[in-house]
């Protein structure tokens, strides 16, 4: 399993999640779990996934942060 994050805006959240899923379903969507969580930055997205290669497709199209330590939703 890999963890992908990324901060986004308040603003930007539901945008952003929508084109994870989209990306995902068009990638061969692996097993996948979403967390929040919100620091100084913003919001912050965890995406686990199952399958590497998937997992560094997905961190070059949406990945540039580290792990979320504080999660508010699942």
């Amino acid at each position: 399993m890999r963890t992908v994050c990324t901060h986004v805006s308040q603003s930007a959240i539901a945008a952003t999640m929508s084109a994870m899923r989209l990306w995902l379903d068009q990638n061969g969507s692996p097993d996948v779990r979403f967390e929040t969580a919100t620091d100084e930055r913003g919001i912050l997205i965890s995406v686990e996934l199952s399958a590497d290669d998937v997992a560094d497709a997905f961190e070059r199209r949406f990945g540039n942060t580290q792990p979320a330590t504080h999660v508010i939703a699942a």
